[in-house]
């Protein structure tokens, strides 16, 4: 029966070092863990990104002389952060 499971497990994983239960379950939580962290990574850049172009947009803009509602109402940023540029 031992045997058996351990075809299987390296069936489903690619592994073909024997593997237990517990460590089946380990890397599992791991990979799952690493993909959740991939996804909020690229959220969190993509954010990032349309933070670095507002900034730059509102930095055109006051080059421009454009008024600062105008550059908040555009880029979403706050008047503070406006005026820190």
């Amino acid at each position: 029966m031992m045997v058996r499971f351990e075809t299987e497990v390296e069936q489903l994983t690619g592994r073909t070092r024997p593997m237990g239960v517990k460590e089946i379950l380990i890397e599992r939580a791991t990979n799952k863990g690493l993909a959740i962290g991939r996804e909020k990574g690229l959220s969190q850049g993509i954010s990032q990104g349309e933070h670095n172009k507002a900034v730059e947009m509102a930095s055109q803009m006051l080059i421009e002389k454009e008024p600062l509602d105008k550059i908040a109402r555009y880029t979403k940023l706050t008047m503070e952060e406006i005026k820190n540029l």
